[in-house]
């Protein structure tokens, strides 16, 4: 069975000088996984096109402060990697 919501849970990491601005967002938009990075509202970029029900996923979010990038792994599998971000 695919999930096939509008939208789902939302998680995300935000700068305490701003609680409205995430750092990294990962959500469930339309039956995906979605993230964003420096963003207001719901991530919207791509991370994992489908999402089955009854089914668990881990993601590991691998902040680099000397670069100010960010790496996203699902299921331990690299899903996006070099991605900018400011905190």
């Amino acid at each position: 069975m695919l999930m096939n919501s509008i939208l789902g849970g939302l998680f995300g990491l935000h700068d305490s000088a701003d609680p409205t601005l995430f750092i990294v967002g990962i959500g469930m938009l339309d039956g995906a996984f979605t993230y964003s990075t420096n963003a207001r509202g719901f991530p919207l970029q791509p991370l994992l096109p489908v999402v089955h029900a009854f089914q668990w996923y881990q993601f590991d979010i691998f902040l680099n402060w000397s670069t100010w990038q960010l790496e996203i792994r699902v299921n331990g599998v690299t899903s996006v990697s070099h991605v900018p971000f400011v905190a």
